[in-house]
């Protein structure tokens, strides 16, 4: 098994700049369940890259804004989450009907 070393903080703050591009390009593209959970997925790599930040930052100002944009990617993942879930469609309820 290999570790994942956590990048410097330039290497985050480009990984956090590319996810956003990558985010708005698929917010462009059609709903679907498998686009909601591209952007959960997202949004919780978002998490881990904050995460990231906020354990290698020593500025108190960096390390509670790191924290509260964790909190709010996890949040936006779940929620998305939620919401690929609704759009998937009711496969018990369709081949009860058919």
């Amino acid at each position: 098994m290999t570790a994942i070393l956590p990048p410097r903080t330039s290497t985050i703050e480009a990984e956090l700049d590319e996810l956003y591009r990558d985010r708005e390009r698929l917010l462009r593209t059609e709903a679907s369940p498998a686009r909601s959970h591209l952007l959960a997925d997202q949004f919780d790599y978002e998490a881990w890259l904050w995460a990231t930040l906020f354990e290698t930052t020593r500025s108190r100002l960096m390390w509670r804004a790191a924290l509260v944009a964790q909190a709010h990617a996890r949040v936006s993942a779940r929620s998305w989450r939620r919401h690929a879930a609704a759009q998937a469609p009711d496969t018990l309820h369709r081949a009860g009907a058919a």
